[in-house]
């Protein structure tokens, strides 16, 4: 149900972060869940929000989340512009 969900539409932070923890629950994989949630996401500042808190700002973990730039600034999330 939450990827049929996942699959239409664009969400905010709110509803990113609740689905993130949802999945989260169900796989136990920060960046998976991410690279699940991300690509819904349609605010950069919404993700930028969203990837802080569920990486805790842990640089190692930035580095292993897949590039998702809602404005396409990057292919590495640490070289896009939205994330600082």
């Amino acid at each position: 149900m939450i990827s049929h969900a996942l699959s239409h539409g664009k969400v905010r932070y709110e509803e990113a972060y609740d689905l993130y923890q949802a999945l989260y629950r169900e796989s136990r994989s920060v960046i998976n869940s991410l690279a699940r949630v991300l690509p819904q996401v349609g605010n950069a500042a919404d993700a930028r929000n969203l990837v802080f808190v569920a990486t805790d700002g842990d640089k190692s973990a930035l580095v292993q989340v897949p590039s998702y730039c809602p404005n396409f600034c990057a292919s590495e999330i640490t070289g896009c512009s939205c994330l600082y």
